[in-house]
């Protein structure tokens, strides 16, 4: 988003519109309100997947290897024969 941003403003300096837009009578801040606002959903997205998703999704990895590990641990495998206990 900021390499976009900066991209997109850098390309309106070089054009000479930014000149071309105060010259018009249009003010930056409603050139730049789209981008603050687009700016402003994606920190609020971000924050939320940091904040919440992330460490949900840890909490439930982490619960999943112990009970893994404790399945395997409790796994009956006879030596030299071919487990048939498993359906397809």
């Amino acid at each position: 988003m900021l390499t976009a941003t900066l991209l997109v403003f850098g390309r309106f300096s070089a054009d000479q519109e930014l000149t071309a837009r105060a010259a018009s009578g249009i003010s930056l801040l409603s050139l730049i309100t789209p981008v603050l606002l687009l700016s402003l959903l994606c920190c609020g997205l971000s924050a939320w997947f940091n904040m919440e998703l992330g460490p949900q999704c840890r909490a439930v990895y982490v619960n999943l290897i112990y009970k893994m590990r404790g399945e395997l641990m409790s796994a009956q495998l006879p030596e030299g024969r071919f487990v048939r206990d498993f359906p397809g």
